[in-house]
């Protein structure tokens, strides 16, 4: 729990910042507010999945994973979700040759409670599942999620442009994204 440590130990150290921003696994896990208690406040972080998002089934999956395991239930779905797609692919699969494999694969569209899986070509990569990353905050004891995925923050909050006239100061383009995932009120 070296997030919680950290965080522990900036509160104690009266360490003063406008903003912490964790930005592995530890920060996002139940176990970093646990753990890190008041010091967990206000942080924010990145993450792929919490089942504050209303995929069919994920709330129900988060709910059953807590309460059968004391282990932290993000990384474990990244393994779930791999044998529903296995299971998805293999079913839809001509045959089970490396072509017949790939070709289910290549035309995957499922939805999960770990969120959409289709396997594109884009950017320069093959065969990828593209996911927003999220973004978290730790407010009164609970994560909340932002309402803005990776994509639409680059595309919502101010900007700066170093050496322009006014050097560090924002520039609201004003681009503002919808609201892609459907969340839970705060």
């Amino acid at each position: 729990m070296d997030a919680s440590l950290l965080m522990k130990q900036i509160k104690e150290l009266r360490l003063e910042a406008k903003l912490f921003a964790g930005g592995a696994a530890g920060f996002a896990i139940p176990e970093f507010i646990d753990n890190a208690k008041d010091a967990a406040e206000y942080v924010i972080s990145a993450t792929l999945w919490t089942p504050q998002l209303k995929y069919p089934g994920a709330k129900e999956y988060a709910e059953k994973y807590k309460k059968n395991t004391v282990t932290t239930l993000i990384p474990w779905r990244f393994s779930l979700c791999s044998m529903y797609v296995m299971k998805d692919t293999l079913g839809r699969a001509k045959n089970w040759t490396k072509d017949g494999i790939r070709d289910a694969m290549k035309t995957t569209n499922m939805k999960t409670a770990f969120g959409p899986v289709k396997f594109e070509d884009r950017e320069g990569y093959q065969n990828q599942n593209f996911m927003d990353t999220l973004v978290i905050q730790i407010q009164k004891g609970n994560s909340r999620l932002s309402g803005l995925s990776s994509t639409q923050a680059k595309n919502t909050y101010t900007r700066y442009r170093p050496g322009e006239k006014g050097d560090r100061q924002p520039r609201d383009h004003g681009i503002r994204a919808k609201q892609k995932h459907d969340v839970s009120p705060a």
